[in-house]
């Protein structure tokens, strides 16, 4: 009685057209939701949880570089939601603080922490961040995070921030989401400025200032979700969209929830849900669908055809409202999934090549692998869109490997690399179908010094590739043993040409310099697309003694490392892991870890200026700063600060107490002290 009933709905469906799916919002008020923020700084203590706080609305957002970090974080309840296209992120922003824009962040599936507590999160415990340094006060190193986009936010207060889908495109994050629950953490730009956003807390607090609510409107953060539906099926295997080689697949999956009835239809048609009934074809009606089901593409389907588009839908019925107690029939339908996959005569990518950072005269090996119906007939390797030569064999070689169950793989070995093979490298591969996508890129990094300016009379750069422009009037002047570059602090600076655009096999920084002035923010370097666009820089810290390194993905700071009046070598070497060390006249005196900085064209890039229009010029001299894309080693950097002042003591903490004069030698001196206090007796009464 049910399924003929069920099936007559379907029939007015198909006449009168389907259910539309609606707007769902959740916010951090529903189900599992929470919202709170967390701190790194010597005023929001990394070990301190502020919890259900409610000042200003509950949320204070801060990141004033090296000075102040407090970070937004909030968790949505997304359970029992699928199609979650088009979704926008939306807050209450209570206290602005200015115009400007944040980054959001999302937790990863699956992190230990997706089911984080309100009521003792903290900077430390979260495994969104990492502390491992720890991460010094005013600073952030990103964990189990990924960049999402960016949100523009106001310069009034009591105002409603959205998100739109170009800046903060939600779908994949979403979409990839498999426990109901979403954690979204909000960084302000590093420019000091505090804001406040209203939390669930902030709203039920009758104590808040009503300035903090905007009078009664305000909304804790929430998650618009215009395409969204609940309950009905979700999780298709295969995914939506997806293109499939197995010609003999014979199972249709997917996830049910809350409904009574699930009525599934299956074709190969292009069909959409106006005219999948007419299209498709009805395989079977599910009473009381479980948890996981599965239906069985019918035999005559198979082996399917290729090249070829296959619809299947999945109905899902419930009972009417006016039907609690489930007295009469499911006939009131929840929503229509509607579900694509292809088929493809075209050779389809499975992994993509990895990075390779090589010396010139090492071997670099890419391999990528594919899945294929037929043979492949081709192996188009590419280096920046340009196939590479194979005939300079055998210092290019190729190989094709079948690995059976139609897996290929294939590898590009290129031996003596030099600098003409740096670059961006991909993969096409051919059948009789066609040509595959390219693979994602594996980049060829030749580890090499990229510039070197000695500033002897100019700002000419060592290698040639990065000659420098003067500003100003700078002086070039001899002090000591340095012949250096003099800037005055006014206007002198350098710009180098475009550039600087992959680190992701390391970094190493080196100057001698001789600072004037505590200048706030004053760059040794800064590459970048602008403020706050990519930018790579070393910099003081304010107007401290503080040297900062900076990623754009992350931030190292040596305390108390610039002195001023005083030649000194700074150094600053990145892992291609992102791991940091800062030395100062050959010594480490402070490591941490950080993200790489993103492959991209740097267009803006200067010597003693920044892409920040606040801050300072630097003052004062520099000589011999030098740019490596990979990490020197401690022996390296300890020759080559060796190599100007001579030998120096490396390891003070090596000859002990018996260094009685502190040269960093035990030596004949030492012996003599030693000697002079032989057999020295304060025994009483007798010294024997």
């Amino acid at each position: 009685m049910k399924t003929r009933n069920v099936l007559l709905a379907t029939m007015l469906v198909c006449m009168f057209g389907f259910v539309a799916q609606a707007q769902i919002v959740r916010d951090t008020a529903f189900g599992n939701g929470a919202d709170t923020f967390v701190g790194n700084d010597s005023n929001k203590d990394y070990q301190t949880n502020f919890g259900y706080g409610t000042y200003r609305g509950g949320m204070d957002i801060r990141y004033y570089t090296g000075v102040r970090c407090h970070i937004g974080i909030f968790r949505i309840d997304i359970s029992q939601v699928s199609n979650m296209s088009g979704a926008t992120l939306e807050f209450f922003l209570s206290d602005s603080g200015g115009a400007r824009t944040w980054s959001v962040y999302g937790l990863n599936d699956g992190a230990v922490d997706e089911n984080w507590d309100e009521s003792t999160i903290t900077y430390d415990n979260f495994s969104g961040f990492l502390n491992t340094s720890p991460v010094e006060n005013g600073n952030y190193v990103l964990g189990d995070m990924t960049l999402l986009g960016t949100v523009a936010v106001p310069g009034t207060d009591n105002t409603a921030v959205s998100s739109n889908t170009t800046d903060l495109n939600l779908d994949s994050f979403l979409s990839s989401d498999t426990d109901g629950l979403v954690t979204f953490a909000l960084i302000a730009a590093g420019d000091n400025a505090q804001a406040y956003v209203m939390t669930k807390e902030g709203m039920n607090d009758p104590a808040n200032d009503p300035a903090w609510n905007g009078g009664g409107v305000a909304f804790p953060p929430r998650l618009v979700m215009p395409n969204a539906s609940l309950g009905g099926a979700s999780a298709p295997d295969p995914a939506d969209g997806s293109t499939v080689t197995d010609l003999e697949m014979s199972q249709l999956r997917w996830k049910n929830t809350d409904s009574s009835v699930a009525v599934v239809w299956f074709g190969q048609a292009d069909a959409n849900e106006l005219d999948y009934q007419s299209l498709l074809t009805h395989l079977v009606t599910i009473e009381e669908p479980a948890d996981e089901e599965s239906v069985a593409i019918p035999a005559e389907y198979l082996p399917l055809d290729v090249p070829a588009t296959f619809t299947w839908a999945v109905e899902s019925w419930v009972y009417p409202e006016s039907d609690p107690n489930h007295y009469g029939e499911p006939n009131e339908l929840l929503n229509v999934k509607i579900w694509k996959f292809y088929t493809s005569a075209i050779p389809l990518v499975k992994t993509n090549p990895s990075d390779q950072y090589k010396f010139a005269g090492e071997t670099a090996t890419f391999t990528a692998t594919f899945e294929s119906l037929t043979d492949l007939t081709n192996v188009i390797w590419l280096r920046n869109g340009v196939p590479v030569n194979y005939g300079e064999y055998p210092r290019i070689d190729l190989s094709l490997t079948s690995l059976g169950n139609y897996q290929y793989s294939t590898t590009l070995t290129v031996n003596n690399v030099g600098l003409a093979d740096d670059g961006a490298y991909t993969c096409v591969v051919e059948n009789g179908g066609g040509a595959s996508e390219a693979t994602g890129i594996g980049y060829l990094v030749i580890k090499r010094k990229l510039a070197q300016w000695a500033f002897d009379g100019n700002a000419d750069d060592a290698t040639g590739v990065y000659n420098g422009t003067l500003f100003g009037e700078p002086n070039f002047v001899e002090d000591g043993v340095h012949y250096a570059m003099e800037f005055d602090g006014a206007d002198d600076y350098v710009q180098l040409p475009e550039g600087f655009d992959n680190f992701n096999s390391g970094l190493t920084f080196t100057v001698w310099a001789k600072p004037a002035a505590a200048a706030s923010w004053a760059r040794f370097f800064d590459f970048g697309n602008g403020a706050d666009v990519n930018n790579v820089f070393v910099t003081r810290n304010g107007t401290t003694t503080n040297l900062t390194f900076n990623t754009s993905n992350g931030l190292v700071t040596a305390n108390g490392a610039l002195a001023l009046n005083e030649w000194q070598f700074f150094a600053v070497t990145m892992t291609e892991a992102g791991n940091v060390i800062m030395y100062k006249n050959g010594l480490q005196i402070q490591t941490g870890s950080l993200g790489v900085p993103a492959v991209v064209t740097r267009t803006l890039n200067y010597i003693g200026e920044s892409n920040w229009e606040a801050d300072s010029l630097y003052r004062g001299l520099m000589d011999d700063l030098q740019i490596y894309n990979y990490a020197l080693t401690d022996d390296e950097l300890a020759d080559m600060y060796a190599g100007v002042v001579g030998d120096f003591c490396r390891y003070p903490d090596m000859p002990g107490e018996f260094d009685y004069n502190g040269n960093c030698i035990v030596d004949l001196p030492d012996f003599a002290e030693f000697a002079a206090n032989w057999l020295t007796c304060g025994l009483y009464p007798n010294c024997q």
